[in-house]
């Protein structure tokens, strides 16, 4: 997996949610926590701590709480209550993994948030995707899932209340579709 160190990753709290609430896998994050090691900044800690599946991955071994204010200095750009969900936290940590040469895949649905990355952090693009672009990946990047399983969860998520574009669920599904694994 080029760019990442030891297949590591932050993602935003709409990450968890998606499969601890909206599809209620945790099952599926385990999997993913078996392969990768997820940083959790302590705003998305707190809200997902709150679903009630959270205590299936909150010892996981690769399940690395991170502390610290690293979004701060993005404060001005985003709502509040964009702050709230930690998207400013996961941005600021992953630059700060990123400028001291240790990057880290990241995960952000929020559009405000991928687009002010895209436009200000253009290092940090190369390493971006969302969640269900990151559900295509594993199968077709990281052999996590089989074909046929990684379609049924696109699809579960596709008709649970997690909001994803249907362009992007159609892209996701050619990509899986098109691909050998």
């Amino acid at each position: 997996m080029p760019l990442t160190n030891d297949n590591q990753m932050i993602a935003d709290s709409s990450f968890y949610l998606c499969f601890l609430e909206d599809i209620k896998r945790p099952d599926v994050l385990i999997s993913v926590l078996n392969k990768f090691e997820l940083f959790i900044p302590p705003l998305v800690c707190r809200e997902i701590s709150v679903s009630s599946n959270f205590n299936s991955i909150q010892t996981h071994p690769k399940l690395t709480r991170y502390n610290g204010t690293f979004g701060e200095a993005l404060r001005p750009f985003f709502s509040e209550k964009q702050v709230q969900k930690g998207e400013t936290e996961v941005i600021g940590l992953a630059y700060d993994f990123f400028i001291k040469g240790n990057p880290k895949m990241l995960v952000l649905d929020d559009r405000q948030a991928r687009s002010f990355v895209q436009r200000h952090l253009p290092g940090l693009q190369k390493l971006l995707t969302g969640t269900i672009g990151f559900v295509g990946d594993c199968y077709c990047k990281y052999a996590i899932f089989e074909k046929d399983y990684t379609l049924s969860l696109v699809m579960l998520i596709c008709n649970s209340p997690f909001r994803v574009p249907k362009d992007v669920i159609s892209e996701v599904l050619d990509k899986i579709n098109n691909s050998s694994g």
